[in-house]
């Protein structure tokens, strides 16, 4: 049987993802027990120029090794807006239970299954 978690934390991670978030969005989503929370935090600082849009980022199947290592090596390979990560969180079955934008520009979410 699959592990299930009451809590799964993600500081500051999303934005360094090289690929389209949604697949391990969903397996992060389908890891939390039903009553579980997803505490995930990344900043608010304005796009980095790599993609015009997150849903311009590639899928797992169109990188190979070598642009798969090239990417890793971008740091912040996307920084999400609100409405851009809630539509996200949205497809990926999540539902926001909290929001808050800190002073220091971060948005910090604590999401749950959807029902």
């Amino acid at each position: 049987p699959e592990k299930r978690y009451n809590l799964i934390i993600m500081t500051e991670v999303f934005e360094h993802f090289v690929l389209k978030p949604l697949k391990v969005l969903k397996k992060i989503g389908n890891a939390l027990k039903d009553d579980g929370v997803l505490i995930l935090t990344t900043p608010d600082w304005g796009h980095v120029h790599i993609y015009q849009q997150w849903e311009d980022m590639p899928e797992d199947e169109e990188v190979d090794d070598i642009r798969y290592e090239q990417l890793l090596k971008c740091g912040h390979v996307y920084q999400y807006n609100k409405e851009e990560l809630e539509d996200i969180f949205t497809r990926c079955g999540l539902m926001v239970v909290k929001y808050k934008l800190s002073d220091s520009g971060n948005h910090n979410y604590m999401l749950k299954k959807s029902v």
